[in-house]
């Protein structure tokens, strides 16, 4: 019979799916996933990288889902060339990353291309050394990972240096999100976890959430995961979706952007170890 270890195991890829280069001073890497779809995980993504493109910090935000893509959707873009046009040799990593904003850029995934699932070593293979060279480049990069529990969400999450778990109160959203903690602890006990509570009716709700997760994790893992902050429900996220316009730019002052600019802002504090990352590379 196979055991839990034995399938926890089946996760885990041979190596990270965006491999880390070896020089001194590398990017600041955060995977952002939440182990359930529809929990606003690439919102937060699109729009935490604008906030930390506005501060000078030189962004890149990966679009890890090569089923469906939602970073191109939510930024109303089209890129040109995708991950297949490097698999197939036409082009080099670089050369597919395109600017969003000033300091802000994304590299776009394969648009649902089948091609790309159905050869996904040959990708990692084929690839690894050029996303070792994205660390010389940008100071951050978000890891916008795929949804659900994978072999490929696992490695993006181990390419991470730091794991923004995204999640909302409701009880299918919780499991999913304590099945990914599970897994970092069995496999990256040391990788840092931070939970973002989304859809919140109040900052009270977001902070008895995690409370009780973390009371969770603390008795049956032993692990103790970091609260990063709680978004509020704001509908005008679900009208900047429609638009294809980030919630920053289209509704700056709204609940959802002001609570996001305040999380960020304590992030990008002097004292934070994301703000010593960012400026021991410019030093």
């Amino acid at each position: 019979m196979k055991d839990q270890a034995w399938q926890l195991r089946e996760l885990v890829p041979a190596y990270e799916l965006f491999p880390k280069s070896k020089i001194p001073l590398k990017a600041k890497r955060i995977a952002v996933t939440s182990g359930k779809g529809g929990v606003g995980k690439s919102t937060v993504a699109v729009n935490m990288g604008i906030l930390l493109s506005e501060q000078g910090i030189k962004t890149l935000i990966i679009d890890g889902d090569l089923n469906l893509s939602d970073v191109p959707i939510l930024t109303g873009t089209a890129p040109e060339f995708h991950y297949s046009s490097v698999l197939e040799g036409k082009m080099r990593l670089m050369e597919i990353i395109y600017p969003f904003r000033n300091n802000l850029f994304i590299l776009p995934s394969g648009l649902g291309s089948m091609d790309l699932l159905d050869q996904e070593h040959r990708f990692l293979d084929h690839m690894r050394r050029e996303f070792e060279e994205l660390d010389a480049f940008f100071d951050v990069i978000l890891i916008d990972t795929a949804s659900g529990i994978s072999s490929m969400v696992v490695g993006e999450i181990f390419s991470a240096d730091d794991v923004f778990l995204v999640t909302t109160p409701e009880p299918a959203a919780i499991g999913d999100a304590y099945a990914i903690v599970k897994v970092l602890t069995f496999f990256m006990p040391a990788l840092p976890v931070r939970m973002l509570f989304n859809f919140v009716k109040s900052e009270k709700e977001g902070m008895e959430s995690y409370e009780k997760f973390n009371q969770i994790t603390e008795k049956f893992l032993g692990r103790d995961v970091r609260y990063l902050g709680a978004l509020p429900f704001d509908d005008n996220v679900r009208k900047s979706s429609m638009s294809q316009v980030p919630q920053l730019i289209q509704y700056p002052r709204s609940k959802f952007s002001r609570q996001l600019q305040h999380i960020v802002k304590e992030l990008t504090n002097p004292k934070n170890e994301l703000m010593y990352a960012v400026d021991s590379r410019k030093n």
